[in-house]
C-alpha cells in the first residue's frame, strides 16, 4: 500500500473537486481527500497513476509532476482565491500584496517566473480572470452591472465596462445577446419538479466531504454517493446563485439532489 500526494491542473471550482472523487471513488482507492488543485489517496495498484490520470484527462484535468508547473498552479490558485476574496467583500488589497502574503516569496520573482512560463504577464492574467468572473455574474442574471463593478472593485461601471471590451474584443451588450441560449429546463423549480417525479426528493447540501439532508442534521459521506450532473444554470440560476444541479444516489438507497457552484 503506498500513499499518494498529487496536484493536479485546471481545478477552478467546486465542481472540480467533485469530479475528482468521484474518479477516486471508481478507482477504489483508500481515505481519498480532495481540495482545489489538489488529491491525496493510499492504493496498492501498480498502475494507479496512469488509471487515475486517464480518468482525468477524459474531463480535461492533468496530474501535475514538474515543479515549476506546480508553482504554476499555485500562483493560479491564488489568484482564484483572490477574486473569490473580492466576492465576498473581505478585506484585501492588491493582487501582489496578496500574493507575496499568503506565498511568503517576492512578488517580483514570482510574477518573473510567471511570464517565463506562461507567456502573459501575471497582472494580465489577473485582469483577464476577473473578467471570467463578471462573465459569470452576467451569465447569472441577479446582479446589475454597477453591483457587479462594486462586488469585483471596478473602480466604476464604465471603468468595467471599458475593461470588459479591451480584454474581450466586444462591448458587455454584445456579450449579452450571444450568451441568449435556451436552457433544458425553464427554471430551477422545474428541473427539481422532474427529479422529484423520478424519485430523487431529497435536497441535500454540500458541506466539505459531506452531505447534509433532513434539516443539516444528518450527514453522507461524498464517497457513499453517486452525483450526476443533471444542467447548468448559466443563464438565470436562482437567487442562491448557486448554477450546477446533480442528482445524488447513496449507497444506502437514498435519492435526491445536491445544487452547487
Amino acid at each position: 500500500m503506498k500513499a499518494f500526494q498529487l496536484h493536479i491542473r485546471n481545478m477552478v471550482c467546486d465542481r472540480c473537486i467533485i469530479v475528482v472523487r468521484q474518479i477516486l471513488k471508481q478507482l477504489k482507492v483508500i481515505k481519498p481527500a480532495v481540495g482545489l488543485g489538489h488529491a491525496s489517496f493510499f492504493s496498492a495498484k501498480e498502475n494507479i497513476i496512469s488509471l487515475f490520470q486517464k480518468k482525468l484527462n477524459e474531463v480535461g484535468l492533468h496530474i501535475i509532476i514538474n515543479t515549476d508547473e506546480v508553482l504554476i498552479e499555485k500562483i493560479k490558485l491564488e489568484v482564484i482565491h483572490y477574486l473569490d476574496a473580492l466576492e465576498q467583500r473581505e478585506r484585501t488589497k492588491n493582487f501582489s500584496d496578496w500574493l507575496q502574503r499568503r506565498s511568503g516569496k517576492n512578488y517580483n520573482h514570482l510574477s518573473k517566473f510567471f511570464k517565463d512560463h506562461e507567456q502573459i504577464n501575471l497582472e494580465t492574467y489577473v485582469i483577464h480572470q476577473k473578467v471570467e468572473r463578471v462573465k459569470r455574474l452576467i451569465r447569472e442574471g441577479e446582479l446589475s452591472l454597477k453591483k457587479i463593478a462594486e462586488r469585483l472593485r471596478y473602480a466604476s461601471l464604465q471603468h468595467l465596462s471599458a475593461r470588459f471590451r479591451s480584454v474581450t474584443g466586444i462591448t458587455i451588450t454584445q456579450f449579452r445577446k450571444l450568451n441568449r441560449i435556451e436552457p433544458t429546463y425553464n427554471s430551477m423549480k422545474e428541473a427539481i419538479a422532474d427529479l422529484h417525479s423520478r424519485g430523487y426528493t431529497i435536497a441535500f447540501e454540500l458541506k466539505g466531504n459531506h452531505l447534509l439532508y433532513s434539516d443539516c442534521t444528518t450527514r453522507i459521506r461524498l464517497n457513499e454517493t453517486s452525483l450526476k450532473e443533471i444542467y447548468r444554470f448559466e443563464d438565470r440560476p436562482g437567487k442562491s446563485g448557486k448554477s450546477a444541479l446533480f442528482e445524488v444516489t447513496a449507497t444506502n438507497g437514498l435519492k435526491g439532489y445536491v445544487l452547487c457552484h
